[in-house]
């Protein structure tokens, strides 16, 4: 069974994003980065800063993104014989 799930449309904000919550910090940091960048004076320190803080978030969701089940592979290949 393959289920393909697409993340509806933000629209006009009154509904809640279907987004997983570990994904919500890495989001918003992700943001602020951004912001900072385009935003005029805005300190150098602070946009190395968040940087920083939207990698290491970014990393730590995309390592829960399991679904913790353990797995166990066992090859149990044997030569064929009669």
């Amino acid at each position: 069974v393959v289920v393909h799930r697409q993340i509806q449309d933000v629209g006009t904000l009154t509904q809640q994003l279907a987004i997983p919550q570990r994904w919500f910090e890495a989001t918003i940091i992700q943001l602020a980065f951004r912001l900072a960048l385009e935003l005029p004076g805005v300190d150098s320190g602070r946009v190395t800063l968040l940087s920083q803080l939207a990698d290491r978030f970014q990393i730590e969701a995309e390592n829960e993104e399991t679904d913790s089940a353990p797995i166990y592979l066992q090859p149990n290949i044997r030569g064929y014989t009669r």
